[in-house]
């Protein structure tokens, strides 16, 4: 039986398996073959399923979809809305404490005003920020799902997707519960955005 280590031309095996001439009669020595198989990761090959969704029948129609932005914003404006009339009851008590008893007395409810109208200037700007952001439309995976809870007695649940792009680019993004319940591992679909909401995930089986 032959022995595939051996120089092709005169039969003898070097001593050194990598070398690339045969070191006893100074024949190049064939390369072996780069390994052309596809590598299978926990979600499938990706770049035959990025492929099979650009492919896909329904890709024009989703590439014109767009999707209401309101429901991404309740939360942000909810939140706005919060933060106006803490502002505002924190501004009459600076102005009580000031006209009744100016001095230290004043600081606290005075450093409230403040950091409510800095909130409110934060939350307004976002909101103008996500609002004049252009619509993305990305072909997208969900490699990943998170949960963070806020608070004590009244905690708030905050749901976060991470989607992954064909170029392999990874993002997190805030969602709402109903979208983390329809939605799992290894999904793959067309992503909507504004800024960091995701407006809406229109999953795609390929």
């Amino acid at each position: 039986m032959t022995d595939h280590r051996a120089c092709p031309d005169c039969g003898a095996v070097p001593k050194t398996l990598d070398a690339r001439f045969c070191e006893f009669c100074g024949t190049e020595r064939p390369r072996p073959e780069a390994s052309t198989a596809v590598v299978v990761g926990p979600h499938g090959d990706l770049p035959a399923r990025f492929a099979a969704l650009q492919r896909h029948a329904e890709q024009p129609e989703l590439m014109q979809h767009t999707p209401d932005a309101s429901k991404a914003l309740t939360k942000p404006g909810c939140a706005l809305a919060g933060m106006v009339p803490f502002a505002v009851v924190s501004g009459i008590m600076t102005v009580a404490f000031l006209n009744t008893a100016p001095g230290p007395l004043a600081i606290v409810p005075g450093a409230m005003f403040l950091f409510g109208i800095a909130m409110v200037i934060k939350q307004m700007r976002y909101m103008k920020r996500v609002n004049s952001a252009p619509l993305e439309r990305l072909p997208s995976l969900v490699v990943g799902e998170r949960t963070e809870v806020t608070g004590g007695e009244h905690a708030t649940t905050t749901y976060y997707l991470t989607l992954q792009t064909e170029d392999g680019a990874r993002r997190e993004l805030k969602v709402d519960g109903a979208t983390v319940g329809r939605l799992g591992q290894g999904d793959l679909g067309l992503a909507y955005l504004k800024h960091d909401l995701l407006l809406d995930f229109v999953r795609v089986d390929v």
